[in-house]
């Protein structure tokens, strides 16, 4: 997960719908145009998810702090059902160093999401159960072909990540093109970059590359 600074209400939000065109572009840029659980950008759906069910209270329906951007994948899956989670907007918490989240062997192996505290609590165990399911769940149709994508984007990222490790890591590579290697590796490791939590965290494990990154 990623920290996201949210800020006071931009406007009055009509209380009627939250799909206004003006509420979507605002949060498509708080939240760095990335589904705020899974981490994916670009999204070709995304949609509006409520941090806590609004169901039966309607000013949790249009409460701007309770309206977080998302993919549809993540928000069929946290539904009403997944509550008492970290909130990525609360300034107090740095969510990244809360859970771990790692890249399988393989594609058809579960992505891994573990806590980083032990005893965790129970509020970032809820969140890690959440996002097990929406990188690795796929129990209906729908939910199959949208995790092989969603796995398909993240190992092309992580392909790219450890073919520039490669790069950085080479003694024969040119100054050049060791700069250009430790440029892309620094900008996937920003928080608006797709599914940055996963750089970082591979980042924390390769001492090789990391102390390749710090050279100046």
């Amino acid at each position: 997960m990623f920290n996201v600074t949210r800020g006071s209400e931009p406007f009055a939000i009509n209380s009627t719908t939250y799909n206004d065109p003006l509420l979507i572009k605002e949060l498509h840029s708080i939240f760095l145009g990335k589904c705020y659980l899974c981490e994916r950008d670009n999204l070709p759906d995304p949609e509006i998810e409520h941090f806590i069910p609004h169901k039966g209270i309607p000013n949790l329906k249009f409460n701007w702090s309770n309206l977080y951007y998302s993919c549809s994948r993540c928000n069929s899956l946290k539904s009403a059902t997944h509550v008492n989670l970290l909130d990525c907007c609360d300034a107090n918490l740095d969510v990244f160093r809360l859970i771990e989240c790692n890249m399988p062997a393989s594609p058809d192996k579960p992505i891994l999401v573990k806590p980083t505290q032990t005893p965790a609590n129970q509020i970032i165990l809820n969140t890690v159960a959440l996002l097990e399911r929406c990188y690795n769940a796929e129990d209906t149709g729908i939910r199959g072909i949208t995790r092989s994508v969603l796995i398909d984007d993240l190992f092309k990222l992580y392909s790219e990540l450890l073919k520039l490790r490669i790069l950085l890591t080479e003694k024969s590579t040119g100054q050049t093109e060791r700069q250009h290697a430790k440029d892309r590796v620094n900008q996937m490791l920003k928080a608006n970059f797709s599914f940055s939590v996963f750089w970082r965290w591979y980042i924390e494990g390769d001492s090789k590359l990391k102390l390749e990154l710090a050279k100046p």
